[in-house]
């Protein structure tokens, strides 16, 4: 039950602008670590399906990196560089999804970083990132893969085209 009314204030006048935004704020975190692109040759092995390496990866990245949530400072909405993530074996949602991302691009697979809400709807008329609470990834259809929104927090299969719970919901990819 919310008990204090509250008031949100946002500078911005559209969507793509805080999209470019939030790119602008964490394109130096996304540089491709050299650990990232070995362990993506690591998780591909000798699979050739670009579907198996999707889900390989997601399943690497969920079993072997821990999930830890970090709700204040420059790191609730800054990803850690996928080395970092990977040295220290853990990660918040925006963690695990950048070094997935990070990945796949080093095997030529697209995919792009989402931010949705969990805790509450998102008001699209107001925009601003501080709606949202989370960080999922996005890989559109490929020739060989199905379209999939990808929750790396989630211990369970990737085989949901949208992570439970988040049908309907609004997205910034």
């Amino acid at each position: 039950q919310d008990i204090a009314g509250g008031v949100m204030i946002a500078g911005a006048r559209d969507w793509a602008s805080i999209g470019v935004e939030y790119e602008g704020l964490i394109k130096h975190q996304k540089r491709g670590s050299i650990a990232a692109r070995e362990l993506a040759y690591v998780i591909k092995g000798s699979l050739h399906n670009p579907q198996e390496i999707i889900d390989r990866t997601v399943e690497w990245v969920r079993k072997n990196i821990s999930y830890k949530n970090i709700p204040f400072g420059g790191h609730a909405v800054v990803p850690a560089n996928s080395g970092e993530t990977l040295k220290r074996r853990w990660g918040d949602c925006k963690d695990k999804s950048l070094l997935a991302h990070e990945i796949l691009a080093t095997l030529g697979i697209p995919s792009h970083l989402v931010l949705v809400s969990l805790k509450e709807p998102v008001s699209t008329a107001l925009p601003t990132i501080h709606q949202f609470d989370h960080m999922i990834l996005y890989i559109p259809k490929g020739e060989k893969y199905r379209e999939q929104y990808v929750d790396l927090t989630e211990l369970g299969g990737v085989k949901r085209p949208v992570p439970y719970g988040l049908e309907g919901g609004a997205a910034l990819v």
